[in-house]
């Protein structure tokens, strides 16, 4: 069958194109400064890549940051909130495993959503969940309100299962395919950069003290300005943040946007998912490298160490493929033996090689999530892999 190639390296029939817009010099949609010309590819079709895409990724990546944020600002300085709240060690910790334990019931619930009401609506959802949950927070800076905490945290982990599905999908619909792995490691690079500014920041705002009255202040310090900067980024998302470009950024991304929903089923999408080896087989990878990256924080936590987390390298994996492929035996090798070697070192009651070996994971691994190209960006290769050569 003869295939028409787009500028973007998309390879699509022309009958299955949707019907978009020909190219007219004259709208001024496509005479703005700093934006790409529109480019017509055989059969008429109009693609367009918007200055303003990079506006998007980067008010998510910041509203991401601020939620990350959220979730590690009490663990960090869980001796501080144990003495404050007079609670158990565990009752701490659950205030970041809120957010995990949100995840697993709600993940296929706001994915579906995604795919069939947009971008825009999830990102309303999740900056304003996000910014209620910080306000919440607001009202507990007393010993006796760990409950109100509680049900703020409670509602940021729920705002972050309608952030975390989100880059890929931004990346699709505003960017080309050479942008891709770019896009995604933006977006996915603010959740990385909330969780680093998490370590440093409560540590410096909240104090160690006795001081029931300085605590309290503090603390409200803390989250009065967590409040601030959502509130601030929720109306950005309100006034700025938009569901798609005019036109589609590539011919793929055309072809996607003609398919009729009637023809979209979700139960069927989620099955050939479980059917699909390669996307069992980096869950399962993917589970084991953050569990490996994790470990470091809560082995360190107990003791008081104010660690930032490793983060070194830094690339752009647009330019080639191959970087997955050895990305994966590299991280995944490393993090099967430091299993081994935290086995044995726990076994001598040694932390200081576990938070070594571990460490060295940090600066690998950590420097790979924020890139996108190793997750994100090769799970829509795997996924969407008969649509287009980029996968989206």
């Amino acid at each position: 069958m003869a295939k028409e190639e787009s500028s973007g390296g998309e390879l699509l029939h022309p009958n299955n194109l949707p019907d978009i817009p020909k190219k007219n010099s004259g709208s001024p949609e496509m005479l703005r400064n700093g934006e790409t010309s529109p480019m017509t590819a055989a059969g008429g079709w109009v693609t367009k890549l918007y200055t303003r895409r990079w506006f998007m990724v980067l008010l998510f990546s910041s509203y991401s940051l601020c939620n990350a944020f959220q979730w590690i600002q009490y663990g960090i300085i869980s001796n501080i909130f144990i003495k404050y709240y007079g609670v158990s060690s565990l009752a701490i910790d659950w205030l970041s495993m809120s957010y995990m334990l949100a995840y697993i019931p709600l993940i296929f619930p706001v994915a579906w959503l995604l795919e069939t009401r947009g971008l825009r609506i999830i990102a309303l959802i999740g900056s304003g969940l996000n910014c209620l949950g910080a306000w919440i927070k607001t009202g507990s800076a007393q010993p006796n309100l760990f409950g109100v905490t509680l049900f703020g945290q409670l509602v940021c982990a729920v705002a972050q299962v309608f952030i975390l599905g989100m880059p890929s999908h931004i990346a699709s619909v505003w960017f080309s395919s050479s942008e891709v792995s770019t896009a995604c490691s933006i977006g996915v690079f603010g959740n990385q950069l909330g969780i680093a500014v998490g370590f440093l920041l409560p540590p410096v705002l909240v104090p160690n003290t006795e001081d029931m009255s300085q605590l309290s202040y503090h603390i409200s310090i803390m989250f009065y300005g967590t409040a601030a900067v959502a509130s601030l980024l929720f109306v950005l998302v309100i006034f700025v943040f938009q569901e798609a470009p005019p036109l589609p950024p590539t011919l793929a991304q055309a072809a996607l946007l003609s398919v009729p929903p009637s023809q979209y089923s979700y139960k069927q999408s989620i099955l050939r998912l479980l059917r699909n080896k390669n996307f069992i087989l980096l869950v399962v990878s993917y589970g084991l490298n953050t569990g490996c990256i994790l470990l470091p924080v809560y082995l360190t936590e107990p003791h008081g160490d104010r660690t930032l987390p490793g983060g070194g390298g830094k690339r752009w994996p647009d330019r080639t493929d191959n970087h997955r492929r050895w990305d994966v035996r590299c991280s995944y090798h490393w993090a099967l033996a430091g299993q081994n070697q935290d086995i044995q070192t726990d076994n001598a009651g040694c932390l200081y090689p576990i938070v070594g070996w571990n460490g060295g994971l940090h600066i690998y691994t950590g420097s790979q999530i924020p890139l996108g190209g190793l997750h994100h960006g090769w799970m829509s290769g795997v996924l969407y892999d008969g649509l287009s050569p980029s996968g989206l």
